[in-house]
């Protein structure tokens, strides 16, 4: 391949968007793992941090991981079907995901904020109100005894990080945007409008509802933290969405790159090798 392939390739699928994307999801991701959140301290007589610590959660981190791949799947299916910018809708997805995973981790750690599952943690491992009082920690406030534990039990750390719910951000992030490509394929508001394709393009936002509020029914997160990643969810869907496409006046909605492609071809910019709009459909 030469270099001119090379180029045309690089422009067309803007892999630099994607070498940043992961860039900044794998620097967050290590920040998470090594920087200890922010020590806030507690009482042991708070009501909201002394729920039951539940591990058979009703969403688990890997169906996140499976709600993504099923959305990148039905895409391609339907555009396959239906004929359109397979590359451009799944770049748009996956940046969408990697935009609200780098924010929330990132406010995770800055927050330091504790789980209302956080004092029956301390319990699971034996370590309860007087654990502090019977060690000899007089250089040590409490607060900062019960934070250094998080570098020790895993279990305690992951107490520290409730806000944002990632899982309510990721949820959210992934089903809006589908959302957002159902409205674009189906025009509920087109031919006279369409209650029936109104609620088929509304419909992945109810699964992500179940997740988030899922997160307080098994004890995760507080109400407003999934309220805090549905808003890190939608807006990462809506800025990567309207990023990559553009809603005409009639309604319908083109990609950025390909009318760009388009664009230079008809200016004769691009002499040689496959049409861009060829290439990105």
């Amino acid at each position: 391949m030469d270099i001119n392939r090379l180029v045309l390739y690089w422009k067309t699928y803007q892999l630099l968007d994607f070498v940043l994307g992961l860039f900044l999801l794998i620097l967050s991701s290590i920040l998470v793992f090594v920087v200890p959140p922010y020590c806030r301290p507690f009482s042991w007589n708070d009501p909201t941090i002394n729920y039951p610590y539940v591990t058979n959660v009703a969403f688990p981190t890997w169906s996140l991981l499976l709600m993504f791949v099923l959305a990148l799947i039905f895409y391609v299916a339907v555009l396959t079907f239906l004929g359109g910018p397979i590359w451009v809708w799944l770049k748009a997805q996956t940046l969408a995901v990697i935009s609200q995973l780098v924010v929330v981790n990132l406010l995770k750690v800055y927050a330091g904020r504790i789980r209302p599952d956080y004092l029956e943690r301390l319990r699971s491992l034996g370590i309860d109100e007087n654990t502090y009082a019977k060690i000899d920690l007089k250089y040590m406030a409490s607060a900062e005894f019960y934070c250094k534990l998080g570098a020790e039990h895993r279990v305690l750390r992951e107490g520290r990080l409730s806000f944002p719910s990632g899982h309510s951000s990721t949820s959210f992030s992934v089903l809006a945007f589908m959302s957002l490509f159902l409205f674009a394929y189906t025009q509920p508001s087109s031919r006279g409008g369409s209650f029936l394709r109104l609620i088929l393009s509304l419909s992945p936002l109810a699964i992500a509802f179940l997740c988030a509020v899922s997160r307080t029914r098994d004890y995760w997160h507080h109400f407003d933290d999934i309220v805090a990643g549905a808003l890190i969810g939608i807006v990462s869907a809506l800025m990567c969405f309207y990023n990559a496409f553009y809603i005409t006046e009639d309604g319908r909605c083109v990609a950025r790159v390909i009318e760009l492609a388009q664009q230079e071809e008809r200016a004769g910019d691009i002499s040689s090798g496959r049409p861009l709009s060829v290439v990105v459909a």
